[in-house]
């Protein structure tokens, strides 16, 4: 049944069926829960050009109906379960996941099994489904911010996979068919690329070997291929938009996601917009008032990553709070004004906080394992967490800052709002 088995310390389980699907496990004493995923190494940045939107696709029709259950008898059967099934699809992933109580652990990994396995992709629900993915399109292009970051990734990793929406296109949506999808999950939705976790109530071997009832028969190839990293393009773009604020946002290149450097990443996104005490918090709310909201973030992918900034003020204030941002990012980057130890110490005591209090819930804890799994195909326990964070030395984090920071000249920079004079 089992081609390995590797149980470490703190309960943690990893097993790996014969066919390919990778088994993770955490078990958390006196919880009465179990929080349980299906991750599928299958998300926009497997998709063609013409294809785009796929992924989202097939989640969404995964819900639809299987050989043996209904649509109707799918949500009977998830209310029955009284806890919470769902799913979502990112870029590297797609992931199906339940948080039920201890006893409905079997039931609700069989259930997410068939969804898996033997949907049926229904005509009618099809269209449906589709009918939802344009109304969802349609709201991200209502939001601002959300314009402003696919906007951001088509134009600085343009003709890249991570380049394309998530959602796709309202072009491509509109004409895929039952066929489009279910030849693209049978593509994607194999053994080498699946990996099924749970946390909290759970025994690893006893799972293990019900993991294995569920999907010993899924066959096909093994783990997926990159599409290598993208080139980052330089851009400009400013679009005029009858909105009441103005909103602008910088993004520089940054390392991937499981690059040495990720921690020094997070730790100057903290710096740079990370809270109340950061930089540009005190510059543009705090000493100045230009902005209402101001914040940085580290966004990494298995391919390349983003440092971006977002701002949001008047129109009359857009001109001034940019230059204070890129002002602020090329001198941490020069090294005219520096990352200095006090900040260093700030930042990873909010980046040691935010992943202790994060990973408070046997959710996070079995979304941490399948990504952790995903990315780096090992289990990295808080303490090794807290280790890589204060591990941080101000030197290293200032090379990192000079490194890529250093590249803010060649940042894509995007503005959307009413005219200053409006």
């Amino acid at each position: 049944m089992l081609a390995t088995t590797e149980i470490a310390a703190g309960e943690y389980g990893k097993s790996t069926l014969a066919n390919g699907v990778r088994v993770v496990t955490q078990s958390v004493p006196h919880c009465e829960s179990v929080a349980m995923g299906v991750l599928v190494e299958c998300g926009s940045a497997h998709e063609s050009a013409v294809g785009n939107g796929l992924a989202h696709l097939c989640e969404h029709m995964l819900f639809q109906g299987t050989g043996r259950r209904t649509s109707s008898r799918i949500a009977e059967e998830v209310d029955l379960l009284g806890g919470q099934i769902g799913a979502f699809t990112a870029r590297d992933y797609t992931c199906y996941s339940a948080h039920v109580m201890g006893g409905y652990a079997f039931h609700s990994l069989e259930l997410l099994a068939d969804l898996v396995l033997n949907s049926t992709f229904p005509e009618p629900e099809l269209e449906y489904e589709k009918r939802a993915i344009l109304r969802e399109i349609d709201a991200a292009a209502d939001n601002p911010s959300a314009r402003l970051h696919q906007w951001l990734r088509q134009q600085v990793w343009d003709g890249h996979p991570l380049s394309r929406p998530i959602p796709g296109s309202s072009g491509n949506v509109a004409r895929f068919t039952s066929e489009d999808a279910l030849c693209f999950l049978h593509e994607h939705y194999t053994p080498g690329r699946i990996v099924v976790v749970a946390a909290g109530q759970v025994e690893h071997e006893q799972f293990a070997s019900e993991v294995h009832d569920c999907f010993w028969r899924l066959l096909g190839g093994g783990a997926t291929e990159s599409a290598g990293s993208p080139g980052f393009r330089s851009c400009s773009l400013s679009v005029e938009s009858p909105l009441r604020q103005s909103y602008s946002l910088v993004g520089l290149p940054a390392p991937a996601y499981a690059s040495t450097d990720r921690y020094a990443m997070h730790a100057l996104a903290a710096i740079l917009g990370g809270g109340p005490s950061s930089r540009l918090a005190r510059s543009l709310r705090g000493e100045s008032g230009l902005a209402y909201d101001v914040h940085a973030e580290y966004q990494a992918y298995r391919d390349a990553g983003l440092l971006t900034v977002e701002v949001c003020t008047s129109p009359q204030s857009m001109d001034a709070a940019a230059g204070r941002v890129e002002a602020e990012i090329g001198a941490i980057a020069g090294g005219a004004r520096p990352v200095e130890d006090d900040e260093l110490w700030r930042a990873k005591l909010r980046l040691r906080g935010q992943h202790m209090v994060g990973g408070g819930g046997i959710g996070t804890l079995m979304s941490r394992l399948a990504t952790q799994e995903l990315y780096f195909g090992q289990w990295i326990s808080t303490s090794a967490v807290s280790a890589g964070i204060d591990g941080l030395s101000l030197a290293g984090v200032r090379r990192v800052a000079a490194e890529w920071l250093g590249r803010w000249r060649e940042a894509g920079r995007l503005a959307v709002g009413p005219s200053p004079n409006s």
